[in-house]
């Protein structure tokens, strides 16, 4: 195990970062519950809100509702294989996923790296190289995608994009993935401007032309579950045939 002081230094990294926030959502998938419940407790201990789940259900049921700022996956779940949930998850997200095994083979580990993963660390692991690996993909998943306002303000309404947070004039915030803060960010930049679905896609997803109209109408509709119960109005207008258009007064 790693000496104390070791993972202190980790610790003050995370937090000088800007990272170890709620609003910063981690999927951990494990079959194994001791090793599951194990990142679950370390992430969630530094202030990450985390999931874990033991199967490729229950994490597609997680990305269907949630869209996570990282993912660790074990390679063996116990409805199937983390390379296969993967892959699947590859054709619609980019988050991060950080894959944690018992086989440390050579070609384990290209496979996985391979299949669309962007680390891979061998079980047993010391919870501080855990922590600086996972925070390193998401420092720079952050930076590939920087928002260069701290607050940006429209009517009623204040986004905090650095701590992906939104708030409201009665004080109450609310916590927001990156892909929404993204996609409401360019809302409110472009406030009162009709932006096309594939002004809005790029933008959210840049250079990823697989991205569909469809997914976006989906965020979009967790942006309003979120927005509209505080400021009782409507603020993000369907413009048909167009794309959308952010009205906030």
């Amino acid at each position: 195990m790693p000496e104390a002081d070791t993972f202190i230094i980790a610790a003050q990294d995370g937090e000088r970062t800007g990272l170890r926030s709620p609003s910063l959502h981690i999927l951990v998938a494990d079959a194994d519950a001791h090793a599951r419940n194990l990142v679950q407790f370390l992430f969630e201990d530094l202030g990450y809100s985390v999931r874990a789940v033991e199967d490729q259900q229950g994490a597609m049921a997680f990305l269907t509702a949630t869209e996570p700022d990282l993912i660790v996956l074990d390679t063996s779940l116990s409805d199937g294989g983390g390379f296969e949930l993967c892959r699947a998850i590859r054709r619609m997200s980019k988050v991060p996923i950080l894959f944690i095994s018992a086989d440390g083979a050579t070609e384990q580990r290209v496979y996985g790296l391979q299949c669309g993963g962007d680390g891979y660390l061998v079980k047993p692991f010391e919870p501080a190289e855990l922590i600086a690996r996972a925070e390193a993909l998401l420092r720079r998943s952050r930076a590939m995608y920087p928002l260069p306002l701290p607050r940006l303000k429209q009517g009623h309404l204040a986004l905090y994009p650095t701590q992906q947070q939104v708030g409201f004039d009665n004080g109450r915030m609310v916590a927001l993935t990156q892909h929404e803060t993204r996609l409401l960010y360019v809302l409110m930049l472009h406030a009162g401007d009709a932006l096309t679905h594939d002004q809005l896609c790029q933008a959210v997803w840049p250079g990823d032309p697989t991205e569909s109209h469809a997914r976006l109408n989906v965020y979009i509709s967790r942006l309003r579950a979120k927005l509209v119960p505080h400021l009782r109005k409507q603020c993000i207008t369907t413009m048909r045939n167009v794309g959308y258009r952010f009205e906030c007064s």
